[in-house]
């Protein structure tokens, strides 16, 4: 019997296929779903936790991808573990945020008078900002009995009068403006002292004795302050004093300085200031500030206001370009030196039992005075009961912020690899972790940055951690501050200081004297006592590094591009009994900052015998190097193949937020360049706003464009461009008296030029010089060099001092437009200038006269030592100064020309000089025999000076 075989039919096969691969994709998908599904949830946390970063789902696994790479499994492992603490970590901060910002969002002030109604006009002024005045048996304040409170229905309270201010019992959601312990201490004369002793020592290392214990033999006079408790007493006598039995052992004197610097007012200066955190420290000073004599100690109505900006003009003016920043550093060091101290004393209270409050607020008057710009001393503080309302605002806004940071936060601790203690992971997985506490500060801290209030960070900010770290191996010097400065700093890094005010880093020098470890030698040695090799250099660091070409033992050359604008120099003796100097043999060894301008720039190097009493130069050497310009050559230029280009402002320094940057495409070529600005009309005012124009192959590249065809074209209207025809006959039998800097002086040699077709006489004047060979001795010029900052501040010459000089080297002069004023400089003029100027010509007679106001212009924004910075952020306040100036000049009969748009559009295009403010260089050409010419270089000094033209000119 045949055996019978079983066989299936293709069909049934495909059929029976089918039917297994459904029943396991259903199996699958249930493991999946309820196996998998704590994960899935997990992957979605993941995503959110790293900002969008996908997690792909393929072949049923999780493909996790970090910018476009796929992980491997061990790294996905470590980054899901990883995102599960995170999340751990952003729940805690959430849930601190959450309990910080619970109160109902309100500000109050109470009202010492519980007669009064609250409705008046103090409280009125205290509505405008938002916060209401109460009276003290408010309701809204929740009484425990007649002195204390206990919370409310409030987030934060004022107390202006200390009287009125009851014992609070706050929740940590709640502010107070009391910390009990700090007013205790300032009316603490002795405490006081002990603080202002080692923060003297701490500053430079003298045992100097700012104070000491007064008793009834001791002489008091001009130089000496007497304080009990909290209060002053300047001009009195010892006789008196004791006579009066106002004598305690409380009562102490500070010795002041016998020549103390004088600021507008007189040489005491009051800082407002607010302490929001004390261990650590959060400390802010307003900007708003007050000046008068040492009798305004005692009397208050005898002090000024000041901003801080002004002062720091006035000292510049007085002082030196190079002093105010030197002396705000210094401001700054000995305020948080001695909040330090101060620190450490509420920290001994604490360990008597007192607890203080950790999120009240103080505010505090500082008075201080300098004998020098290099030593100040605070000889008094107390609690600022004379608060205006702009820094009552400024606190506010500072303290009452109520935004979300919890995200924020919980990204930058995450980087620093730091958790939140508790008793289970304090030593777990060598992860450190903070306490509660301070992540209540880093959220205060980022709220505060945040802020709207104009309040300068003395502490934290990039300077002040900076400073501290210098103490945290200080083992009798610790604070909570100086505990935790290391992670502070490196927070704050993270948070990014730029979010902080920026006037406080406006006179912080960055990268002067850093220890510029990458410097490289181009030659090296050590230094011997070799007589050969006296007055000989052993290397010379540059940083970047360049590659010096030498050309003799006295000469080296070199180049760079166009995007270095500073480098930072030193050299070194070969021999030990010489030193080598930078610039100046009186300057300090060592690196310096050196701006390198357009074309050649040369550097000095003295090599000077510091055995010698007269520290006698025995070398000179010379470095030069050469900064090439950017974009095409006049050989690339194609005019039919450019296009049209605008810029209004360098994308590096933006100084205005609602204007692009860099190079636009203007749609346009450049062979239509002049065709759009014929039909135009001529413009009547030297301030109109205004671009740069300069033909490019492509608007993509400021490298494809000739910047020596760049044009400066206002929107509305063109200025004309004057012919040395048509200014010969312009300016015939005029009198034109310039005062101002190095920036003036290049209009003037600009127009001499033009008129004369070259410079013949020139010099670096720095007084007042009187030029009659121009135009045929048809026009004269006179110029006066303002301000004289290298002179000691009494050896001087005040600004109206330097007016009069100006028109008594210009008599005789007519009251009418024959007779022109220009005045102008980088960064000084101010609008007492203007006052100063219009008092000056109504006494001598010559209020007819035509006056012209040139604008501020770019500079100073390099750190080079001994001159004023000022950092790329600061550039916004700037262009306002500019317009409030100009426009105060227009009402007082002056006309303007705005100058700081166009220069700081172009800030890198500046030629040789320290300040790199300088947009024109004249250049020698001939020999001794044949006699020698100047020529005036600088497109963009030529470019202001035709629109200072057009406004002397006009209808002439």
């Amino acid at each position: 019997m045949a055996a019978t075989r079983c066989t299936a039919s293709p069909r049934d096969l495909f059929f029976f296929i089918m039917c297994v691969a459904s029943i396991s994709v259903l199996f699958n998908f249930q493991i999946s779903y309820y196996g998998s599904r704590t994960f899935v949830d997990q992957r979605q946390s993941l995503d959110e936790v790293f900002g969008g970063q996908n997690v792909q789902e393929h072949s049923g696994m999780y493909d996790v991808k970090i910018l476009g790479r796929s992980l491997n499994q061990h790294e996905a492992e470590t980054l899901r573990k990883g995102s599960t603490e995170r999340l751990e970590l952003l729940t805690k901060l959430k849930q601190i945020e959450n309990r910080l910002l619970k109160a109902k969002q309100r500000v109050i002030a109470v009202d010492g008078d519980e007669t009064q109604p609250a409705e008046n006009m103090h409280a009125n002024r205290l509505k405008q900002l938002d916060i209401d005045l109460v009276k003290k048996n408010d309701e809204v304040l929740l009484w425990i009995n007649k002195d204390t409170v206990i919370q409310g229905n409030w987030s934060v309270l004022f107390c202006f009068n200390e009287n009125s201010c009851p014992k609070m019992q706050t929740d940590i959601s709640q502010k107070v403006d009391r910390i009990p312990e700090i007013v205790n201490i300032i009316k603490t004369p002795e405490v006081l002292c002990s603080i202002s002793k080692m923060a003297e020592r701490n500053s430079d290392g003298k045992l100097t004795e700012p104070c000491g214990p007064f008793n009834c033999d001791y002489q008091l006079n001009e130089s000496t302050l007497l304080v009990t408790g909290n209060t002053a007493h300047y001009n009195i006598t010892s006789q008196e004093f004791c006579t009066r039995q106002i004598s305690s052992p409380r009562a102490f004197v500070w010795y002041l300085p016998d020549k103390p610097i004088t600021f507008p007012g007189g040489p005491v200066l009051r800082i407002h200031t607010v302490i929001t955190s004390v261990s650590p420290l959060r400390v802010y000073v307003h900007p708003e500030m007050l000046s008068g004599p040492l009798l305004s100690l005692e009397y208050y109505s005898l002090l000024r206001k000041i901003s801080l900006e002004d002062l720091l003009q006035y000292i510049s003016e007085v002082y030196g370009l190079g002093v105010s920043s030197h002396w705000w550093m210094e401001v700054q060091r000995r305020f948080l030196l001695y909040m330090v101290y101060l620190e450490k004393e509420i920290q001994k209270s604490e360990t008597n039992g007192y607890k203080m409050c950790n999120r009240c607020f103080q505010p505090l008057e500082i008075d201080m005075v300098c004998s020098s710009v290099q030593r100040c001393q605070i000889i008094q503080i107390r609690t600022d009961q004379s608060l205006s309302f702009t820094v009552i605002s400024s606190t506010k806004k500072l303290v009452a912020s109520s935004m979300f940071v919890s995200e924020e936060a919980e990204r930058v601790l995450a980087r620093q690899h730091v958790d939140i203690c508790n008793s289970i992971n304090a030593d777990e997985h060598g992860v450190d972790c903070i306490s509660e506490n301070y992540v209540v500060y880093v959220l205060d801290w980022r709220r505060e940055m945040k802020s709207t209030s104009d309040m300068i960070p003395v502490y934290p900010s990039e300077f002040g951690c900076k400073l501290l770290s210098k103490m945290e191996n200080t083992s009798s010097e610790q604070s909570d501050t100086v505990n935790f400065n290391t992670v502070t700093r490196s927070i704050g890094e993270d948070f990014q200081w730029s979010d902080q005010s920026s006037v406080e880093s406006q006179y912080v020098l960055d990268g002067v004297g850093e220890d510029y470890t990458d410097m490289r030698l181009t030659k090296q040695g050590r230094s011997t006592e070799d007589p050969d090799d006296f007055g000989k250099i052993n290397g010379i660091f540059t940083y970047p590094e360049t590659v010096l070409e030498e050309i003799s033992p006295h000469s080296y050359n070199t180049s760079v591009g166009y995007d270095t604008i500073l480098v930072r120099v030193m050299a070194v003796s070969k021999s030990c009994k010489c030193q080598v100097k930078l610039e100046n043999k009186y300057n300090d060894p060592g690196a310096r900052n050196i701006t390198l301008g357009l074309g050649n720039n040369k550097i000095m190097l003295y090599v000077v015998d510091t055995t010698s009493q007269d520290m006698g130069i025995v070398n000179t050497i010379t470095i030069s190097i050469y900064r090439h310009n950017r974009g095409l050559n006049w050989q690339e230029f194609d005019e039919q193949r450019m296009k049209m280009c605008g810029l209004k402002q360098d994308c590096s320094l933006k100084f205005n937020n609602n204007a692009d940057c860099g190079l636009i495409d203007l749609k346009s070529s450049w062979t239509n360049e002049n065709r759009r600005t014929r039909g135009k009309t001529r413009c009547q005012s030297g301030d109109n706003e205004g671009q740069w124009v300069v033909p490019c192959r492509s608007c993509s590249s400021e490298n494809y464009c000739l910047w020596g065809k760049a044009k400066w074209r206002p929107y509305d209207c063109q200025y004309e461009q004057f012919s040395p025809s048509s200014l010969k006959h312009c300016l015939q039998g005029k009198k034109l008296l310039f005062i101002g800097d190095s920036t003036n002086r290049g209009v003037s040699n600009y127009i001499i030029e033009q008129i004369n077709g070259s410079l013949y006489d020139w010099d670096k004047t720095h007084s007042t010089r009187v030029y009659t060979n121009i135009n045929n001795n048809k026009t004269q010029f006179t110029f006066a060099y303002y301000p004289h900052f290298w002179l000691p501040a009494d050896h001087r010459p005040r600004f109206s001092k330097v007016i009069y000089q100006l028109i008594k080297s210009s008599l005789p002069l007519q009251n009418n437009s024959n007779t022109v004023l220009v005045v102008g400089g980088v960064h000084w003029l101010a609008k007492q200038h203007i006052d100063l100027i219009i008092e000056a010509l109504q006494r001598k007679g010559l209020s007819g006269i035509t006056k012209v106001v040139k604008g501020l212009g770019a500079g100073f924004h390099q750190p080079v030592e001994s001159v004023r910075f000022v950092p790329k952020s600061e550039h916004v306040h700037l262009l306002q100064r500019e317009s409030d100036i100009l426009n105060y000049a227009k009402t007082n009969g002056f006309h303007a020309v705005a100058t700081f748009n166009m220069t700081i559009s172009r800030y890198k295009d500046f030629l040789e000089g320290n300040c790199a403010c300088h947009f024109h260089k004249v250049t020698k050409h001939g020999s001794q025999n044949e006699g020698f010419r100047y020529t005036v270089e600088g497109d963009i000094n030529a470019v202001y000076s035709q629109i200072l033209l057009n406004q002397i000119c006009q209808g002439g």
